[in-house]
């Protein structure tokens, strides 16, 4: 149950700050739909929170909630494959190199794709086609 006085200090504190909270969600997610589930799921949070929260700074303090949530959100709710934004040479370098290969760390296999050296033979790593 929520106290009258959790309900005061949530409309002094959060109203003010929807809009930034909204701009915030917005640049994290990438989608206005997805932003507005989250502020609204960040003002719930922030609700429940102003029972016991010292709240000092309240913008600061609620933008906090509005990027922990988004982050959160965005967790739960986003695909876990991957999109490749790089050009087909990249690519194809990267379908190159063998990441089971327990012969190097993920920094050295990183730093050979890019010399070009892991394809080029001289490495285990390289799966020749």
């Amino acid at each position: 149950m929520i106290s009258d006085t959790a309900r005061r200090r949530y409309q002094a504190i959060v109203p003010p700050h929807v809009n930034d909270a909204y701009t915030l969600a917005r640049w994290l997610s990438g989608d206005p739909a997805d932003a507005e589930d989250i502020v609204q799921d960040a003002a719930l949070r922030a609700l429940n929170a102003l029972e016991t929260a010292n709240v000092e700074q309240p913008r600061a303090w609620f933008l906090r909630i509005v990027r922990n949530t988004a982050l959160t959100w965005m967790a739960k709710n986003r695909s876990k494959s991957l999109a490749f934004a790089g050009g087909a040479d990249d690519l194809a370098a990267i379908e190159a190199i063998d990441f089971a290969a327990d012969d190097g760390s993920p920094e050295a296999i990183l730093i050979a794709a890019e010399d070009g050296s892991a394809c080029a033979g001289r490495s285990p790593r390289c799966r020749r086609r």
